[in-house]
């Protein structure tokens, strides 16, 4: 027992190395996994601005508004009357009687939204390509264009025929409760010939359903942006909290290591422990592509002239975009591992003291170099606890 304490005790850095390490990368994994939640969302959005750009969705909506809410007023007074006289809701000031208002007054107007819905697919031009576009990238289907043209030509037929029958019924119901309405109020009334009364009881009910089937043709976008806004903004939320926490962790882990070493306690590197190694080393926490998976390595042995090993020679690479990927020095063996952030599978090029070395160099593989003249005088590199911290 006391050989096991005894080797817990100088273990110790390093088991809280790797273990710090483990948590750095499963909250680097739920991070990543939230920014590409996070990267879907807002391509999507700003593919959906494109597509809208020209649409008058906002007025729209706001017509659809004045419609509802003056659509809401008429309806519950026909339904408050209806549901009077029929003696369904028992009771004086019954809740039930105001529940019962709302749930029909929200039915209609559901049912107008839904109508407005298949009116816009099946002969708005932007409802359509905002359609089709979801459909090859929300639902990522892969298919000839021909097969694609099909597709979206029976959704529009499909869509224009339940426009029309939802939409006949839709007004046959309205204007059925709407009458029933106008004749309980004229079999109350003892003025009974006015026309302009029955304009209102039954024209006008029938004339703001139509209102709000003709702009009601965005409301399901606008409903589908707002999801969307929500969720997007939901995954960036997430994605900078998991990112905060494995910069943390991951400094940790690199501490720890530091000093096991400086103790010279036993470290195996894990590849966890590698990674937070590169992070904290090639990343800034303040960036977004922190948590990102990809990090090129590559391996090269330089030699001098006389084919000795060429210890403590500094070396960068530059990669296909121009960037440089860091200084880097040679052991005493002339071996050295350069790293990098981004997914290139390759080097253009390396330079060592100074003179350039043509490649390409492909990643994880092991180069060789050999130096054409001997190494004047250059700067020695600074020492590392390691290749990475």
């Amino acid at each position: 027992m006391g050989k096991l304490d005894f080797l817990n005790e100088n273990q110790s850095n390093s088991a809280n190395a790797l273990d710090r390490a483990q948590e750095a990368a499963k909250a680097a994994n739920t991070s990543y996994r939230h920014k590409e939640r996070f990267e879907e969302a807002e391509a999507a959005l700003v593919w959906w601005h494109k597509i809208m750009i020209s649409s008058p969705v906002v007025l729209h909506n706001i017509l659809f508004l004045i419609f509802l809410v003056v659509d809401a007023i008429l309806s519950w007074e026909i339904f408050r009357v209806l549901i009077e006289e029929s003696g369904l809701i028992l009771g004086e000031g019954s809740w039930w009687k105001v529940a019962a208002i709302i749930f029909f007054s929200l039915f209609v107007n559901g049912w107008a939204v839904m109508t407005a819905h298949f009116i816009g697919k099946g002969w708005a031009s932007d409802v359509q390509a905002w359609e089709r576009w979801n459909y090859l990238f929300i639902r990522k289907v892969q298919a000839p264009t021909s097969v694609v043209d099909h597709h979206m030509e029976v959704e529009q037929r499909r869509a224009r025929l339940f426009a029309i029958l939802s939409g006949v019924l839709l007004l046959i119901v309205v204007s059925i409760t709407a009458y029933l309405r106008y004749d309980l109020v004229q079999k109350q009334q003892s003025d009974t010939s006015s026309e302009f009364l029955g304009f209102v009881l039954i024209a006008l009910p029938i004339l703001v359903l139509l209102g709000e089937l003709f702009t009601g043709d965005y409301i399901w976008y606008t409903i589908r942006l707002m999801i969307m806004q929500f969720w997007r903004n939901k995954h960036y939320k997430l994605f900078k909290s998991h990112k905060d926490h494995c910069s943390v962790l991951d400094r940790e882990a690199v501490d720890y290591a530091i000093r096991a070493r400086r103790l010279n306690e036993p470290l195996e590197v894990s590849e966890d422990l590698e990674r937070s190694m590169m992070r904290n080393k090639f990343r800034s926490a303040q960036d977004d592509n922190y948590i990102d998976p990809y990090f090129g390595k590559i391996g090269f042995t330089i030699r001098t002239n006389d084919r000795k090993p060429a210890a403590d020679i500094s070396i960068f690479g530059i990669l296909p975009n121009g960037a440089k990927t860091g200084d880097f020095c040679t052991n005493k063996n002339g071996k050295v591992t350069l790293y990098w952030s981004g997914d290139w599978d390759h080097l253009v090029s390396i330079r060592i003291e100074g003179q350039d070395y043509l490649g390409p160099f492909q990643a994880n593989s092991e180069h060789f170099i050999d130096l054409p003249d001997p190494v004047m005088e250059h700067t020695p590199c600074a020492k590392r606890d390691s290749h990475l911290m």
